[in-house]
């Protein structure tokens, strides 16, 4: 019950990522002003600061959020008990596709690897899936190594994600003049990867009362 527990947080955490990643995350009274947290990697490009680089912005941290928490739905089913055939096969597929999705449009693509504006996106997106197809072999590592993995990418997309928003939000706010609102999406996003996270403390409290009741058993 304690592993389905784990799971479930890492599932929830996964969703809420998604879900987060691609909501809004510059918020403004004008509908037609708000501008998703996916969506903000090529908007951004198009400010006069960024393209002159007088105004350093890591773009590809608004791609993480989404590609990380694709990951960590393609990891569920490596911290279930028992997975269902359709859940081992279908959440990693999704992942691919998340993946897929993010690649540089065409016919960008064909150039990316050697355009500055593209590369990073076409890394992250290729190596993403790349992990996603080889994501199901994720059972077969050890407990505190798959743990680590699932922090690493929940801790690295959430700050990865902060960073550049916190770098492009004073840009949007010289653009429209006034305030500008930090969208339900940052939440949302920002509490999946605090229930990825809590999935990892759950499995390592558990692990932890498991070691030691066996430690009493063999003590008697």
């Amino acid at each position: 019950m304690s592993r389905r527990s784990a799971s479930l947080l890492l599932a929830l955490g996964a969703v809420l990522g998604l879900v987060g990643a691609v909501a809004p995350w510059i918020s403004h009274r004008a509908a037609g002003l708000t501008v998703g947290g996916f969506d903000l990697f090529e908007s951004s490009k198009f400010f006069p600061a960024v393209r002159s680089g007088a105004a350093p912005l890591f773009r590809e941290g608004f791609l993480l959020p989404l590609l990380t928490s694709a990951l960590l739905l393609a990891l569920v089913p490596a911290v279930s008990a028992r997975p269902p055939r359709l859940v081992r096969r279908l959440l990693p597929a999704l992942a691919a596709v998340a993946a897929l999705l993010t690649l540089p449009p065409y016919p960008a693509i064909l150039t990316a690897h050697r355009d500055p504006e593209y590369r990073g996106q076409l890394l992250l997106a290729t190596g993403t899936l790349l992990l996603a197809l080889l994501s199901p072999r994720a059972r077969r590592l050890p407990p505190r190594l798959l743990d680590g993995l699932i922090a690493a990418l929940a801790l690295g997309g959430l700050v990865a994600g902060l960073v550049a928003l916190a770098e492009v939000r004073p840009l949007f706010i010289e653009l429209y003049n006034g305030p500008v609102g930090v969208g339900w999406g940052v939440v949302a996003w920002a509490l999946g990867c605090a229930a990825a996270l809590g999935s990892v403390i759950r499995r390592n409290r558990d692990s932890g009362a498991s070691e030691t009741s066996v430690n009493s058993a063999s003590r008697r």
